[in-house]
């Protein structure tokens, strides 16, 4: 049963017919930037540069003066103190409404796959009721993406450790430690993130506890890991074609384009373009993260039904059999009525035989 094809292929007609799930897409990228595919990005920032969510996020972005003096503007008098408290409280309640809308478009793409499977999307996309509606999964979906990103986390500390050594010393049990952390650090990283997709897939289609989860999720992963590591590469070589060829618009098209303006002083058409710039590469990347969260939910819902086997595993099994030689065959195969025949006249002959001495 070819299985990568049919959920690939419903997955790109649903994020292409229903664009309105872009938004969804957009918000949950905020978050569910893919973590199987982060400690790659990771170990490749230092070559490439990271990402823009990488560069946002980042640490140096944030001024070093910025708590010091937050700290010593509480102590100055009750009215600075009071600003400076509901600076902070609104700025930790922005970043909670971020925190909402993008689990709850992760939710809401969920079902909306789950619905596109069963023939159900005739209805139209309420974004109010996406947001709004009470389904009890937003902090287990939430605490399931904590579990993630720590794993993450913790990954990535564990491989700075052997660069430790390598900075201070061009020592081969350094480089032997640092590949060892690598192979057994990356299978476990991509293990836990593929393991938190069907872990969310259950809370918000089974309305599972998150233990519970965790541990369906568990089995399916264990009894269809082959399966899961094929849509994992497919999906990467996808996001990286569509990657390049979004790259090579914006460098051979766009910025060109920008360079003449900026040559001719035209600031308003420049300001335009850059706009118009940055809302391409927030359409594409809302559309990868609509189908990629349609990829694996199909997913999750036919490994979850249904008994799938791998393609590597199709090939391995399907071995030539070996052609018995037909001489053979045709000298071991005798109808029964031919020898019954046989047998039969040979005992004719022989009473014949008997008769005709008896007589004489």
């Amino acid at each position: 049963m070819h299985i990568h094809r049919p959920i690939l292929s419903a997955a790109w007609r649903l994020a292409l017919s229903r664009k309105k799930l872009w938004i969804f897409g957009f918000f949950a990228l905020l978050v569910f930037v893919g973590g199987e595919y982060q400690i790659i990005n990771q170990s490749l920032s230092d070559s490439l540069g990271a990402n823009i969510y990488d560069r946002l996020l980042a640490n140096n972005s944030i001024p070093s003066e910025l708590w010091p003096s937050l700290l010593s503007a509480l102590s100055v008098d009750w009215a600075t103190s009071l600003a400076v408290i509901l600076l902070i409280l609104l700025v930790g309640g922005l970043l909670f409404l971020v925190l909402w809308l993008s689990v709850k478009s992760q939710i809401a793409l969920i079902n909306w796959t789950k619905k596109d499977r069963l023939g159900e999307t005739k209805e139209e996309i309420s974004l109010w009721e996406a947001f709004t509606k009470k389904d009890g999964c937003f902090w287990r979906v939430l605490a399931t993406s904590v579990f993630i990103e720590i794993a993450i986390f913790a990954a990535s500390v564990f491989l700075s450790i052997p660069l430790i050594f390598l900075y201070f010393q061009d020592s081969l049990w350094a480089v032997a430690t640092y590949t060892l952390f690598f192979l057994i650090l990356i299978p476990t990283i991509l293990s836990f993130s593929l393991l938190a997709k069907y872990a969310m897939a259950e809370i918000v289609l089974e309305k599972k506890g998150f233990t519970a989860s965790i541990i369906k999720a568990w089995s399916l992963f264990k009894n269809n890991w082959l399966v899961s590591l094929e849509m994992a590469l497919i999906l990467f070589f996808i996001n990286f074609t569509v990657s390049l060829i979004t790259i090579f618009i914006l460098t051979f098209i766009a910025l060109p384009i920008m360079l003449t303006l900026m040559l001719f002083g035209l600031s308003a058409p420049l300001a335009i373009l850059v706009l118009l710039s940055f809302l391409f590469l927030a359409l594409v990347a809302s559309f990868l993260m609509t189908f990629q969260t349609a990829a694996w939910t199909n997913l999750y819902l036919e490994i979850k039904d249904h008994s799938v086997v791998a393609k590597i595993e199709r090939l391995l099994k399907s071995k030539p059999k070996k052609v018995k030689s037909s001489v053979k065959t045709k000298a071991a195969i005798v109808p029964k009525k031919i020898i019954s025949k046989t047998v039969s006249k040979k005992t004719q002959s022989k009473a014949k035989k008997t008769n005709s001495k008896k007589n004489s």
